[in-house]
């Protein structure tokens, strides 16, 4: 994997800043701007994947849209055991009303959010590792069912574990760089913003290749 050029290839394409400015105009619309931001970080995801010589691409709105929508609901599904984990740690204190002893209710707190805690951080990590493979499924086969084959989007991420890891620290510090746009106010924020999606689509590109290729 080439870590730095996920950061540096955006600046080779003579048309940079009008692409990402308007993939950064775009993603102001509420909600379904950041789906289309999300879109075109699975583009260039694809194009990566596939060695295209051009991974920055130009806005195609309905083809972002649309997969940016399937990328949402993969992303949706694989939180859903995070979201189950979350919900006895909101649970419990509704029993102050039932339970009135305090001292049993201040134990089943730290109980219940130790052990849901633990195992929802512990999962956290693990969709960190398969969002990325999963994502690579949906572009290589063009099939959301694919990204939900549990086992062969794990065995993706057995099989190029540190390739991944490297994906989710470069998405990491592109999200450090994105809010540095605030300083430069208005047109800044558009720009670091957009910059986090191109960054993160070439990451996991890369890392989905290495896996296919290990």
């Amino acid at each position: 994997m080439n870590f730095g050029q996920a950061f540096s290839y955006v600046f080779q394409d003579n048309d940079w800043f009008k692409k990402i400015l308007i993939i950064g105009l775009v993603s102001l619309v509420p909600i379904i701007g950041q789906i289309i931001a999300l879109g075109f970080a699975i583009e260039i995801m694809r194009r990566v994947i596939a060695n295209d010589p051009t991974p920055l691409p130009e806005l195609d709105f309905g083809g972002f849209l649309g997969k940016g929508f399937q990328a949402l609901i993969i992303g949706f599904v694989y939180a859903i055991p995070l979201i189950i984990l979350y919900l006895p740690i909101q649970f419990v204190p509704l029993l102050s009303s039932v339970v009135e002893n305090a001292d049993v209710i201040g134990y089943l707190t730290i109980g219940v959010s130790c052990i849901c805690g633990g195992l929802a951080f512990v999962y956290s990590v693990l969709i960190a590792f398969m969002l990325p493979a999963a994502y690579g499924k949906l572009v290589t086969t063009g099939s959301m069912g694919a990204a939900f084959r549990i086992g062969e989007v794990f065995g993706l991420v057995r099989k190029a574990l540190v390739p991944f890891l490297i994906a989710i620290l470069g998405t990491f510090v592109a999200g450090l760089i994105a809010p540095l746009g605030a300083i430069a106010c208005g047109i800044g924020v558009i720009l670091t913003s957009t910059y986090y999606f191109a960054v993160m689509g070439h990451i996991y590109g890369q890392a989905y290749r290495e896996a296919i290729q290990a």
